[in-house]
């Protein structure tokens, strides 16, 4: 079996990529279940991906069906033997959460009614709303509600651990709960106000302890919250917005109680799990939007994370960065570990996703490091009667629709999983530019407290997450470096560094940020300065290091420096003397330079747009490129010792002819340059570049390869591209081939062979030179006329909800 290798897919230094597709055998008739992993294996998956319903298996109160005795669809144990039989890896999702948009989301009836105490309460003290019947908001720390979990994990627990392939058997990975967020809840006071965590006159609540552990201290707490508290059983939890930024600390630390819950929560589960003899790893997953009280890394702690991907939407910048923010921050926040996703969109349960967004999202998630995916959903299935959330049929455009049949999207899963299957060597992502991820700025954009004289917190969040935006549209790529975990060892290695700043930061933090640019790092910090530190009190290393007596926040207006003239939705200026001055605004400095230490500091106040962003960068000395296009066409590259891989993607609705430059895995000084090259609209295809085949050299290839196979008597390479779309390959041959089976042009002097064609009109063309080169060529079709009108549709529906609810 595989699942020896699937085990470390965890481990960062493993060169394994997890293929995994989501299969609910309650979902699909017992007698079809081989025939759905047959399907999954020959798609050239590596495992099946199956939750485990709580009240699915318990047919009465503590009695559990796994052998199917009650109904057939109950026979777990055989669906775990089915897949070790077909040499599968099953990620098993016991909850006691589920969600999958099944009834309470796998919680018995019994727990939720007879209960009611374990529910959630909001700040006025009535029980949560519930979004759906799928997502109770519950108390994850209940003594009762972890009582009757327990209880639950304990039994499919031991089942799991027969099975786990440490004694021969197929589960690889176990998750633990889905998307905590409290049934999706991410608003301050919407949740958890329940009488076990805020206490009162029966004693101490959850709440109170975690400050007692914090502060150690009720003076210290008092000092920060600028408060005269007797004892921390007095102290209440926020209840509303406050309007004083000094009251901050007291919001800040109810968000991060509530992450420190969660996370206590998943370690107690996970103590179960051990104690029943699973010793597999464990993780949890992210949802797709990850906001508090969402921490990866106090997660991290206990399990190991992943992130689920559902954009829903169409293939768009918005949706582009979305998704490489959240791979970023889980790289950034989960530094020791492979990055996953294990809910990869691959369908919807109420509607279809173009299979063209399926395409898009495998590829920006692969190149910008993920290294695991589990294809949400692989196979449809059938709601039992009173059990599911949104109707009979459950996911009917999935890979397999809920009979079991092949849909358009299957051949768009198994081509990627070609992919991932050609392309074993290690390789790096080539990022331009590191962005400092500061954790508690993603407590700010859930408050509207001002900063300054207009601007308030939540503002300057969407600032940030717009700044990520701008980068990838002006045709760079960032990675995300976590500013609280990241020693300063670390950081040094990085030449340059762009820190997002409100103008509060962390003492600890802007001290890091000190000795990076002291020891010669070279710091860019927009649009704030952090003049404030985590208890809103003067910081007054910060005004050392940048020298400014005051700054002043304006709203949107011109940047200029000399011929440089842009729009920015924010202008801070700076009382600031002996610097370099960069930019101007009204007169006033609003971008210096300050030499220090070893190292140089640049203080913009403003956010450049797209098209100024390039000039920006080239002003203040940032001027690295990897890759890069005349046409706003999205590039990434990725690079190895021999061998490099760079995404092409066009996310207009127009074809692009353009010129695209990238660099050589071998020196990433040399760039290599394809001119006049027409990308399709909608499309997104990995080129390969550097691959060595022995006496020759693929300098590039601008189709995806699928399969590459190299014996005595030939080199045969199976590829694809969109149809009717052109393809080039550039080889280094020791010399001029005898026989090129294409249009080809050969240049003597640098020994290289161009060979041009139209995929989908060649089927192969073979060159004959020292070694005899075969190249299969495929040519797909991905944006049909109906794909056009449902990518339509959902781009007319995002623009509605944007111009209502924004």
């Amino acid at each position: 079996m595989k699942t020896s290798s699937l085990s470390k897919i965890f481990d960062v230094n493993e060169g394994k990529v997890l293929l995994s597709g989501e299969i609910h055998y309650f979902r699909v008739p017992k007698k079809e279940w081989r025939k759905r992993l047959s399907k999954l294996k020959k798609a050239h998956l590596d495992a099946v991906s199956t939750y485990i319903p709580w009240n699915w298996h318990e047919v009465s109160p503590g009695v559990f069906d796994f052998q199917g005795e009650t109904v057939e669809e109950r026979d777990l144990e055989t669906f775990l033997e089915y897949a070790r039989e077909e040499e599968l890896g099953v990620l098993a999702k016991p909850g006691p959460y589920i969600c999958a948009e099944w009834k309470w989301g796998g919680i018995p009836e019994r727990v939720i009614r007879g209960y009611p105490e374990i529910l959630a309460r909001n700040s006025r003290g009535k029980p949560t709303f519930w979004f759906s019947k799928k997502a109770p908001v519950i108390t994850y720390l209940h003594p009762i509600y972890l009582s009757q979990a327990k209880e639950w994990i304990e039994n499919v627990g031991s089942l799991l651990a027969r099975h786990q392939y440490t004694e021969g058997g197929s589960v690889v990975l176990v998750q633990i709960d889905n998307e905590a967020s409290y049934g999706f809840h991410f608003q301050p006071f919407d949740t958890d106000y329940n009488d076990i965590v805020i206490g009162g006159e029966k004693g101490e609540g959850l709440y109170q302890r975690w400050l007692r552990e914090k502060y150690k201290s009720i003076e210290e707490l008092n000092r920060r919250y600028r408060s005269g508290f007797d004892s921390f059983l007095v102290v209440e939890p926020p209840r509303k917005m406050v309007k004083d930024k000094h009251a901050l600390p007291w919001i800040f630390d109810w968000m991060e109680f509530k992450e420190d819950m969660v996370a206590s929560f998943l370690g107690e589960i996970a103590d179960v799990l051990r104690s029943k003899g699973v010793n597999v790893p464990l993780y949890t997953n992210e949802p797709y939007t990850i906001l508090p009280p969402a921490s990866i890394s106090k997660k991290s702690k206990v399990v190991y994370d992943t992130i689920d991907l559902y954009p829903q939407l169409i293939p768009d910048l918005e949706s582009f960065t979305e998704i490489i923010k959240n791979v970023e921050r889980l790289k950034a926040e989960q530094i020791n570990c492979a990055p996953l996703t294990l809910e990869l969109q691959a369908g919807w349960f109420d509607s279809s996703v173009p299979d063209n967004m399926v395409h898009f999202l495998e590829r920006v998630a692969y190149i910008h490091g993920l290294k695991g995916f589990n294809f949400y959903m692989f196979s449809g299935g059938v709601n039992p009667q009173n059990y599911g959330t949104t109707g009979r049929i459950y996911y009917h455009d999935a890979p397999l629709d809920e009979k079991g049949e092949e849909t358009s999207k299957y051949p768009v899963v198994k081509r990627f999983a070609d992919f991932v299957d050609s392309s074993k060597k290690a390789t790096s992502k080539l990022a331009e530019l590191s962005l400092g991820y500061y954790h508690p700025y993603t407590y700010a954009r859930l408050v509207n407290v001002k900063s300054g004289t207009f601007l308030d917190y939540r503002t300057l969040s969407t600032l940030m997450d717009k700044f990520a935006g701008i980068i990838l549209e002006a045709g760079f790529n960032f990675e995300l470096l976590d500013l609280r975990q990241l020693p300063i060892q670390k950081l040094v290695q990085n030449r340059a560094l762009i820190a997002f700043s409100f103008d509060f930061m962390e003492r600890s933090i802007v001290e890091k940020l000190e000795g990076y640019v002291r020891r010669g790092g070279f710091l860019v910090i927009l649009p704030c300065v952090p003049e404030l530190d985590e208890n809103f009190e003067s910081l007054e290393l910060t005004k050392n290091l940048l020298r400014v007596k005051k700054q002043e926040i304006y709203k949107q207006s011109y940047v200029q420096c000399g011929g440089l003239k842009f729009k920015s939705p924010i202008i801070v200026t700076f009382d600031v003397e002996n610097v370099e001055p960069l930019f101007l605004f009204e007169g006033k400095i609003c971008g210096f330079r300050i030499d220090y230490g070893k190292g140089s500091v640049v203080q913009l106040g403003f956010l450049p747009d797209a098209k100024s962003l390039p000039s920006v960068l080239e002003k203040v000395g940032l001027t690295a490129r990897y890759c890069f296009s005349s046409d706003k066409v999205l590039l990434c590259e990725r690079a190895g010792s021999d061998i490099g891989y760079l995404l092409v993607c066009n996310l207009d609705w127009r074809d692009k002819k353009c010129d695209i430059t990238f660099s050589s895995p071998h020196n990433l000084n040399q760039k290599i340059s394809v001119k006049d090259y027409l990308v399709p609209r909608r499309s997104a295809i990995i080129w390969t570049s550097g691959l060595n085949l022995g006496n020759s050299k693929i300098n590039y290839l601008t189709s995806e390869i699928s399969k590459f196979e190299k014996n005595e008597s030939y080199i045969e390479i199976e590829c694809w591209g969109y149809r009717n779309s052109p393809g080039l390959i550039s080889l280094t041959l020791p010399k001029k081939p005898k026989v090129v089976s294409a249009p080809s042009t050969w240049d003597e002097e640098h020994k290289e062979l161009l060979v041009n064609y139209i995929h989908g009109r060649e089927n192969e063309i073979k060159i004959n030179a020292s070694e005899k080169i075969i190249i299969k060529i495929e040519g797909v079709e991905l944006l049909s006329e109906a794909t056009k009108f449902t990518q339509l549709k959902y781009l007319l529906r995002r623009k509605i909800v944007k111009r209502f609810f924004t």
